[in-house]
């Protein structure tokens, strides 16, 4: 990870922690793999315990704080459930938070996943809702919509 980001995940690591000592923090996309540039990557974390209207808040407050490190914070809350049954996107979840993401704080929810195979089911995992999405766009366009509007779009923010 790129050293001028640590102050982020310090404070993204200590912000999660006032919310609670079951919240976790997790670490992902170009910070992660050491591709992020200043001041125009931003930073992806998701959270697991945390609820969403924290997890936005907790963002917005470092997007603030770092805006010349980082084009913004953003930061994704799951819960434990998320992860829990035989779903494809339950194990998906799993899959992404075990080959893709690092652990920041926090309980440590990936220490016992196993590796997981590079399998048709991970592919179903990581982008069974590409066809929800699909669809939306479709339906956008076909209604006059900007497609210069959807071309951006990342699910997970990617940056």
């Amino acid at each position: 990870m790129p050293a001028e980001f640590e102050p982020v995940l310090a404070a993204a690591s200590d912000l999660v922690q006032s919310h609670g000592a079951q919240g976790s923090l997790y670490l992902y996309g170009s910070v992660a793999t050491g591709q992020a540039r200043v001041p125009s990557s931003d930073v992806d974390l998701f959270t697991i315990g945390v609820g969403p209207d924290a997890s936005s808040v907790i963002g917005q407050t470092l997007s603030r704080r770092f805006s010349s490190l980082c084009r913004a914070v953003d930061i994704g809350a799951a819960q434990t459930s998320d992860y829990l049954g035989d779903t494809d996107a339950a194990y998906g979840n799993r899959v992404f938070m075990r080959h893709y993401c690092v652990h920041l704080s926090g309980v440590a929810h990936h220490g016992s996943l196993p590796d997981y195979p590079a399998d048709i089911r991970a592919a179903r995992g990581l982008n069974g809702d590409i066809a929800i999405h699909a669809e939306r766009w479709r339906h956008a366009l076909d209604a006059g919509g900007d497609h210069a509007e959807l071309a951006p779009f990342s699910a997970l923010g990617g940056g």
